[in-house]
This record gives structure tokens, C-alpha cells and sequence, in this order.
């Protein structure tokens, strides 16, 4: 399934056109190539100066290899639009990020466009839109007793006890959600439900979740109804296109 998946990435089919004409992407890839000591230096160069800050800060290397690897799907999927976080890209427009009230990061130049990021394990995941969005992926894991009652509404609660869905369904659900408002952990976890996957309100959010296999979950939440799929993409190849601009710069 990967191998064709990646085919499409290739082959420019990287996602589903919104109705404003900016093409919804989500994205999935392995960070574990950064193990190599050599492939981590070289992808370090083709992030910004902050990330590449934010990543030295870091004690942890799985940590360091998730944050390169976080920034590096960001880049590509700017670039895949014709803009930069790096300035002096070819035919590509240098924009900056900037950071809202909760700290969620916004394109200052083009507040139309929504992206998120998210980490686990070996794995990054980047959801591009045309309006707000959110991403989380998590890998499945023990969790302690008591952390459904307590962060999971009463029907999430209730359709959990009668399994209807695992922990990490919901927890990527509303972790998904609030990233897509912009309130952070400022937004209670247990005063909203995600269990239907149109949530309405003042704003209105639709939800979709995939259950990737060996624990992995991941879960975007967007202002529309999220038609893309998940795309894994190869690093490497993502590294090595990013790269290109670079080179082609300096001819």
C-alpha cells in the first residue's frame, strides 16, 4: 500500500482539491532514516534556523529525528504550493510563520491556509487545508486508569466502555480538535464530544480517523469535510526534493 501511495505523491496526485482550488493534503512518514548520523546533518540544512534551534534544544535523539523530520514535511508541503519558509528558494515566495494567541502557528502572508503537524513514535504526520485544521497521530500505548472518566465526555465515556472504539480513536480525535481551534489545553478536554464525525456549534468541524495498523491511530479535524486520505511519502525523497531547490539556486 505504501509504494503506491507514494507513486501518487510522485506523480503529483497529493490530494484533494478544496473548493478555493488549494489542494488538501495529509501527509505520513517514517523518521527512523535520520538514525544515520550523515542523512540528519543533511536534512538540518534544509529546515529554518528556529526549528533547527528548537531541535538542538532537545535531549532526546528520537525526539531531535521527529522535530527534523516535522519541519522537513512542512517545507515540502509549502514548496508543493510555491512558498519557503528559507529565503532565496527558486520560483518559490519566502514566508514566515507566525503564532496566535494559544501558540498555534499561522502563515502571516496567507491566513487562509491551515496546517498542522504531529509526531509519534517514528512517525510525523502534516495535514495542509484551505481553512483551519488539525492533525494528531499516536501510537498505541498503555494508558493510565482513569484517563478516559476523566478527559472523555459522557457519551465518548459511554462508548468506550462499550468498546465501540479504542482509547487512541478518541484521544487523536480531540487532540485533533483543539489544535484545530487554536485554545491549546486552554479548551477542556471533557466539555466537548468528538464521538460523531460532525461536530456543530458556533463553527462547524467534521472528523475523520484511520486506524493505520500496529497501534498506529491518526485523526484530522478541519473546518470542511475532510475528503483527503493519508499519503505516506518517503523522507528521503521529500529530502532530496527540497534539496534540488537549493542546488538549482546556486546554478
Amino acid at each position: 500500500m505504501r509504494p503506491e501511495k507514494l507513486q501518487a505523491v510522485c506523480e503529483g496526485r497529493m490530494g484533494v482539491m478544496s473548493e478555493g482550488g488549494v489542494p488538501d493534503s495529509i501527509w505520513l512518514a517514517d523518521v527512523a532514516m535520520f538514525s544515520d548520523r550523515v542523512m540528519f546533518e543533511e536534512g538540518l540544512a534544509q529546515i529554518t534556523e528556529e526549528r533547527r534551534a528548537q531541535i538542538a534544544r532537545l535531549k532526546s535523539s528520537a525526539d531531535q529525528r521527529r522535530s527534523l523530520g516535522a519541519g522537513l514535511l512542512l517545507e515540502f508541503g509549502l514548496r508543493a504550493r510555491g512558498y519557503s519558509l528559507l529565503g532565496g528558494v527558486c520560483n518559490k515566495t519566502k514566508i514566515n510563520i507566525e503564532r496566535g494567541e494559544y501558540g498555534k502557528p499561522y502563515v502571516r502572508e496567507l491566513p487562509e491556509l491551515g496546517f498542522n503537524l504531529s509526531h509519534a513514535g517514528n512517525y510525523v504526520a502534516a495535514v495542509f487545508s484551505e481553512g483551519a485544521a488539525g492533525i494528531d497521530i499516536e501510537c498505541r500505548r498503555k494508558v493510565r486508569d482513569g484517563m478516559a472518566k476523566r478527559f472523555f465526555s459522557v457519551e465518548e465515556y459511554a462508548a468506550f466502555l462499550r468498546r465501540e472504539h479504542d482509547f487512541f480513536w478518541f484521544w487523536t480525535r480531540k487532540e485533533s480538535y483543539i489544535k484545530a481551534v487554536g485554545e491549546g489545553m486552554h479548551l477542556p478536554l471533557a466539555d466537548f464530544s468528538t464521538l460523531s464525525d460532525e461536530m456543530a456549534g458556533e463553527h462547524r468541524y467534521y472528523f475523520k480517523t484511520w486506524e493505520m495498523g500496529e497501534g498506529l491511530f491518526l485523526s484530522v479535524c478541519d473546518e470542511k469535510p475532510v475528503a483527503a486520505e493519508p499519503v505516506w511519502v518517503d523522507l528521503a525523497k521529500i529530502f532530496d526534493g527540497v534539496r534540488e531547490s537549493h542546488y538549482n539556486d546556486s546554478l
